[in-house]
């Protein structure tokens, strides 16, 4: 009995740690996609029950069908994974031991918000490049033409 008893705190313990990394994943992309899209400011701009850092698991989930930078980021199928997360969640933080199926599901829950977190800022990423190479580009040419301009007079 002591066995299967540490085996399910084991996997609680774990359990507690992907569902703390999803919960960061979620708010750290929110975060993210907001503040770039309407800057500093961005928590003015919207209309929430409760701010971002108190925001219940449910709440945070329903700001990616909710505000227009974050449409994308899931599709309905992997919203409706998530929203089955939050039953998982709250066994977790009532100290409810998990059955294999919702370990998994919730593992599968933790890859995904990894995922979306790694790719979206990587491609975010790439388009500041993209951004800053064509501004630098703009910028040699405007120098060009006034250097010509300058030259013909």
């Amino acid at each position: 009995m002591k066995g299967i008893h540490e085996e399910q705190c084991r996997k609680t313990k774990i359990a507690y740690g992907w569902i703390y990394e999803v919960e960061r994943s979620l708010k750290s992309l929110i975060e993210y996609h907001l503040r770039h899209e309407y800057g500093l400011g961005w928590k003015s701009k919207i209309y929430e029950k409760r701010k971002l850092e108190v925001a219940y698991f449910h709440e945070t989930i329903s700001y990616f069908g909710k505000y227009p930078p974050l449409l994308n980021i899931f599709t309905s199928h992997e919203l409706h994974e998530l929203y089955k997360t939050t039953t998982i969640r709250n066994r977790i933080c009532h100290m409810k031991f998990l059955l294999e199926d919702e370990f998994e599901h919730l593992y599968g829950g933790y890859q995904m918000g990894q995922n979306k977190k790694e790719r979206s800022i990587q491609y975010n990423h790439q388009q500041e490049m993209l951004t800053e190479q064509y501004i630098s580009t703009k910028r040699s040419l405007n120098f060009r033409d006034l250097f010509v301009s300058i030259k013909q007079k």
